[in-house]
């Protein structure tokens, strides 16, 4: 083998010494402060982006807790005014309905009133003899419902 050849070996060690000699001033020189200015520069920007990302988010942090506070803010508002707005409806279409019932009672009572007046007119000019209570009821039914129609009307 040539590599161990005693006559080969002088000249082989000498070119291994000579390239990692060149090798290592190369390094040494050139490769190493390219690579330790890269380092640095990167451990710069890292702790400035640290640092920077940090405000950010603190930043970021503020805004939205603020945004979530005026959207609720604005959301109870909203709540509150539509709160208000049902109220008066409701409180208006009560009042309404009271009137209405109260219109309807009393014409309900009026109607009634109406009713005995014209039964006690009816007994008075009919015979003597007193209808029977089926025939009252059918008297009260069928002068009830010619009222509500004369009412209607």
């Amino acid at each position: 083998m040539p590599q161990l050849d005693i006559v080969s070996y002088f000249p082989q060690f000498f070119w291994f010494c000579l390239f990692f000699t060149v090798f290592y001033i190369r390094l040494v020189q050139h490769v190493l402060p390219k690579l330790t200015r890269v380092m640095a520069a990167r451990r710069e920007l890292s702790s400035v982006s640290a640092s920077g990302s940090m405000e950010v988010a603190s930043s970021v942090d503020g805004v939205v807790i603020e945004s979530f506070a005026v959207a609720k803010a604005k959301v109870l508002e909203h709540f509150l005014g539509t709160q208000r707005a049902l109220a008066l409806s409701t409180d208006a279409l009560n009042a309404h309905t009271n009137n209405a019932f109260a219109t309807a009672l009393s014409k309900k009572k009026r109607m009634r009133g109406v009713v005995a007046h014209t039964l006690q007119t009816l007994q008075s000019v009919l015979p003597t003899s007193s209808p029977t209570p089926s025939r009252r009821r059918l008297l009260q039914q069928l002068l009830l419902v010619k009222g509500l129609a004369l009412v209607r009307k």
